[in-house]
């Protein structure tokens, strides 16, 4: 989706990175109404912020778990040479305050989704770097983008803190006030922290955390992907299939829902 402001100046282009599933199962309600929402929404904002933008989903096969970061690794393999920064957007959160306008990161990454509706207008955790993540195309290379090693729900974004935190020793958050964002109704599946995939990821984070896994070989470099579709009509939209699925669904001995 592109959009721009005739009376910006602003020379640099962002991408905005859309993992996206919509799962056959009763686990992906409300994903696909979530993309009807968040497109025309972020067009909206994005445009009246004076940003020169253009949304890029990135859209899962069916099959195997979800795996945000491998989809955020892919939109940014396909569109790297398109833009100047990106903001990895979870589809969920949409930006309230029009003083959060996306501009180009200075030094480091910055955190955008600082005080998310979700949690009550406060981060869950202190290293929380989820909902919406903006990085300039060097940055997200250097820490070598996100981890491909988490299927189902969650750690990849801790992972991302952790990689972050290793390369330019800090990330940078939008005060509260500002990084206001509106989650997106959608029903909480449970024990999603309790199946084989979060404990695989889990003890992987562990070892990431204490340095017996280098993020230097997990990342953009080790990613296999596919596209199998896609579309340019408003915004770029690619349907990928992910190889390593297969033996991930081996690895972890069973196939859990995302």
């Amino acid at each position: 989706m592109t959009g721009s402001n005739p009376r910006s100046k602003r020379r640099q282009r962002l991408g905005v990175i859309v993992p996206f599933r919509d799962s056959a199962d009763g686990h992906g309600r409300n994903r696909r109404a979530h993309l009807g929402t968040f497109l025309p929404y972020m067009r909206r904002f994005l445009t009246a912020a004076g940003a020169e933008f253009r949304i890029v989903v990135v859209e899962q096969t069916p099959g195997a778990p979800f795996n945000k970061g491998a989809l955020c690794n892919a939109g940014f393999l396909l569109s790297a040479e398109e833009y100047d920064y990106f903001a990895f957007h979870d589809l969920d959160q949409l930006p309230t305050d029009p003083r959060n306008t996306y501009a180009c990161p200075g030094t480091v990454p910055v955190h955008l989704c600082s005080a998310s509706s979700q949690y009550g207008y406060r981060p869950a955790y202190a290293s929380m770097v989820g909902g919406a993540l903006l990085m300039s195309r060097e940055q997200y290379r250097r820490v070598n983008g996100f981890s491909n090693r988490y299927w189902g729900w969650g750690l990849e974004d801790d992972d991302m803190y952790v990689r972050i935190r290793r390369v330019f020793g800090r990330v940078a958050r939008l005060p509260r006030t500002i990084g206001r964002y509106r989650a997106l109704p959608h029903p909480r599946v449970a024990d999603l922290d309790r199946t084989a995939w979060y404990r695989a990821g889990r003890l992987y984070l562990e070892r990431v955390i204490a340095g017996a896994a280098d993020f230097r070989a997990d990342g953009l470099g080790t990613l296999q992907f596919a596209v199998v579709e896609e579309s340019h009509r408003g915004h770029d939209h690619y349907v990928v299939d992910l190889p390593n699925a297969a033996c991930a669904l081996a690895h972890a001995g069973s196939a859990l829902p995302d």
